[in-house]
């Protein structure tokens, strides 16, 4: 059996926002690569939540392993 797997990173891009990237398929398969662009960090850590958010959804009856990884620090300011 092939396990599910699901990745978020996001990545500062220079001086033009934040890319999250998604990563998701099974274990020993190509898998599906998803971009997205956002302004902010904050938009871009809600964009990563709604995203993790909808693949939790238990309605849908699907289990996942999360893996989250953060490619920013997080700059109060």
């Amino acid at each position: 059996m092939k396990h599910p797997y699901y990745e978020i990173s996001i990545y500062r891009l220079p001086a033009s926002g934040f890319l999250i990237q998604k990563r998701s398929g099974a274990q020993g398969s190509r898998g599906v690569v998803e971009n997205w662009w956002r302004p902010g960090l904050r938009q871009a850590i809600e964009k990563k939540g709604q995203l993790i958010a909808s693949k939790l959804n238990k309605k849908k009856g699907r289990v996942y392993t999360v893996i989250s990884v953060e490619g920013v620090g997080y700059e109060q300011g």
